[in-house]
Formats: C-alpha cells, structure tokens, sequence
C-alpha cells in the first residue's frame, strides 16, 4: 500500500476510472463516436489534470501554506482560468458541434475540480504536520522525562550512601542489612521503573526501604508517622513520583528536640492522594525547603498527568506540608 501511494498508482487508477465514466457517458447520452469520445475526454483530463495538480502541487504549497492567500487566489483563478481555455480551445478547434456555452460549462467544472482537489490536499497536509508535530512532541516529552529521571537518580545515590556510610561507622550489622535494602532499591530504579506506570505496591515497597533506611540512620532523632490506607492498591502510577518528597522532608527535617515527618496514602473515588509534612528549621527567605528532585517531579507530573493532578505545598516557618492528588484513569 506505501508503494501504490509513494508512486501515485492510485491517481492513474481515479484517471483511468474517471476517463471510461466520461467515455460511455459521451457515446451513449451524447451519441460521439468511439474514437470522438475518447479524443475529447483524453483532452478534458489534460486540461483538468493540469488544473488539478498544478493547484494541489504547485499553488498550495507556494502560496497557501506560507499564508500568501492573495497570490494564492490569483494564482488559482489563473490556473482555472488558462486549463479551461486550453480545453475549450481544442474543442472549439477540432468538434464542429460545439454550442457557445461549453466554456462555461468548462470552467464550471474545472472550478469544482480544483476547489475540491486542493480542500483535499489541504486537509491532508494539516493532518500530516498534526501528526508529525504530536510525534515530535512525544519524543521531545519521552527525552524529557528520561533525562528528569535521570537527574534524580543521583539524588537518591548520594543521600542513600551516606546514609550506609554513617551506619558502618556507627553499627556494621545494622549498615549490612542496610546495604541489602539499598541494593533492592536499586535493582527497582535500574530494572523496574523502565516503563511508563507501575503497580502502587511497588512504589509502596520502595517507598518502606527508604523509610526503613531512614530510621536506621537517624534512630529516636524524628518521630514517623507513615500509614497507607487498605484502599491504596490495584491501580498503576508513573515510577518514582512520591520518593522526591519524601527525600526532601528526611533532608530538610528540623534539627530541634521535636522532629517529626508524617506520611499519609489513601484512595477515595477514584483519586490517589499523598500527604507529607515534616518539622523544619526557619530558612532565610531566599531558601526554600526544596531541592532538584522536587522540581523534576513538578514537571514530570505536569508532563504525564496534564490536568489530572492537584499539587499544593505549604511551607511555613516551622513545617513543610505536600498535598498531592491523582485522577485515576
């Protein structure tokens, strides 16, 4: 099918069709001869192939897609103008019984012709820049969130190995079984987060180890409150959403004698909602309580839940509140 499109098969097949219609049509409405008949259409599909595809091939993309719609109008009535009269002017040459309004009657019908051929042409050429630019968006949207993953990944490598690197000076066993939730969080990020959703109880599994990870290292320094509802469960979310605000409420926690991060997963109607609030310590007002993996996740989110997701953050002087919501499909 490409190679009868590519070498415009299926427009000779339209002419062949189109010149036995007109064909029969003469000889037998109007009583030419056979060899008349096929004379005067071989000259009419001259003339009004002409007409259509210097329009379709030629005008179009000279005038009409760089917007000159002036040049484009004259030049099509030009074209009109010059492929009936070429037509009219064999008729009126070598048939004797033509009447007077055959030019009319030409133009008529090369007016429709073209018209019609172009409003084709002109459609199809709009699709195909639709389709080609949607594609090219999604390519440039896939390179986006490969390369916002990427940027995130040395985020988590670096908390995370100072975090065993603390834990082997402080308790090797401890730093041990530390090193074996780390490297199931590795083989999560390299090996499973590759394809576009994944099932909220792997990201809840990931989500526990670093949790985990983190209570190892800071001990009874910061009060955790970590629950998912019953209902969270049976739905896919795009990999490594949640884990940046979680890494930003261990990282920018307060340092006082009451810490404390709260962790909160539910689902109701069909929404997914996260909430996350930690202590902090006062900032100076041009620092905020955010980093690089929180921003890549704005965008990802923006990117892959385009007006299915609400993002509110509050961040006051004494805590840092998340609230995150996902419109399920």
């Amino acid at each position: 099918m490409n190679l009868l499109y590519r070498y415009k098969v299926h427009h000779i097949l339209f002419w062949i069709a189109y010149a036995f219609f007109w064909i029969t049509f003469s000889m037998k409405m109007n009583h030419m001869p056979l060899g008349n008949a096929i004379l005067s259409i071989s000259f009419w599909i001259m003339g009004q192939g002409a007409c259509v595809y210097l329009g379709m091939y030629w005008i179009v993309p000279r005038y009409f897609h760089p917007r000159n719609y002036w040049k484009f109008a004259l030049a099509i009535m030009l074209d009109i103008l010059v492929c009936t009269s070429f037509i009219a002017g064999i008729h009126f040459t070598i048939f004797t019984r033509i009447p007077h309004s055959f030019f009319s009657y030409v133009l008529m019908a090369n007016t429709y012709a073209a018209f019609g051929a172009i409003a084709v042409k002109i459609i199809k050429d709009k699709v195909v820049a639709d389709r080609r630019n949607n594609q090219a968006e999604k390519h440039q949207m896939q390179h986006e969130l490969r390369f916002l993953r990427a940027q995130m990944n040395p985020h988590f490598l670096f908390n995370a190995i100072n975090s065993i690197y603390v834990l082997i000076r402080k308790d090797p066993e401890t730093a041990a079984q530390t090193l074996a939730k780390f490297s199931d969080m590795m083989r999560y990020q390299l090996y499973e987060c590759n394809t576009e959703v994944i099932p909220i109880e792997k990201e809840i599994a990931y989500l526990n180890d670093y949790i985990a990870l983190e209570k190892l290292r800071k001990g009874n320094a910061v009060q955790i409150n970590y629950e998912v509802k019953e209902s969270v469960k049976d739905f896919s979310i795009a990999p490594l959403l949640l884990i940046a605000f979680v890494e930003n409420a261990f990282k920018y926690l307060s340092t006082g004698p009451e810490n404390y991060i709260h962790i909160l997963l539910e689902q109701q109607n069909n929404t997914f909602a996260f909430r996350i609030e930690n202590s902090k310590d006062e900032m100076p007002a041009q620092q905020e309580a955010g980093g690089i993996g929180q921003i890549n996740v704005k965008r990802r989110l923006e990117l892959l839940y385009p007006h299915q997701h609400k993002l509110k953050i509050y961040d006051s002087p004494k805590k840092y509140i998340v609230l995150l919501s996902i419109q399920l499909a």
